[in-house]
Order: structure tokens, then C-alpha cells, then sequence
């Protein structure tokens, strides 16, 4: 729903920037419908512990949308590690 609402306010040349981990699939829906799509995303929040992460089962999927994305920002340092 969110992709669909930004592909309908979209104008060629805009960058959109989306926020934080419950949007954390947007960069990739984004990415098909534009491939020329300047896209932003940040985490506003600390990052999952390394275990955590390799706990859940959809981290690559996670991590191929995040990677759609020109812009990739962390809360901290750390996280971006």
C-alpha cells in the first residue's frame, strides 16, 4: 500500500526517501516499478543482534529489498557493520 501511494505522488527525478523497518520491503516493490528511481532507506532504530538476525528466516529477502536502495543509512556505525 505505502509503494502504491509514493508510485502515485512520483514524478521523474524525485527521491524517495523511506524510513525505518516496518518499510524495510519498499526500496525492492519501488525498484520494479522504476528501475530509474532515486530511492533512499533508513533505520531509525537500532539494528537486530547478528543472532537475532540470522534467526529470522526472511533475512535475505529483507536484505535484497534494503539493497534496491541507492541509499542505505543506520542508526549507528555499528549497525551499518
Amino acid at each position: 500500500a505505502f509503494a502504491a501511494e509514493v508510485l502515485q505522488a512520483y514524478q521523474p527525478g524525485d527521491t524517495v526517501f523511506v524510513h525505518d523497518y516496518h518499510l524495510m520491503l519498499v526500496p525492492k516493490l519501488l525498484r520494479a516499478a522504476d528501475a530509474s528511481m532515486r530511492i533512499g532507506w533508513f533505520c531509525h532504530i537500532p539494528f537486530p543482534p547478528e543472532q537475532i538476525w540470522r534467526a529470522l528466516p526472511a533475512r535475505r529477502q529483507l536484505v535484497e529489498a534494503m539493497l534496491s536502495a541507492d541509499l542505505v543509512g543506520f542508526h549507528t556505525k555499528n549497525d551499518a557493520k
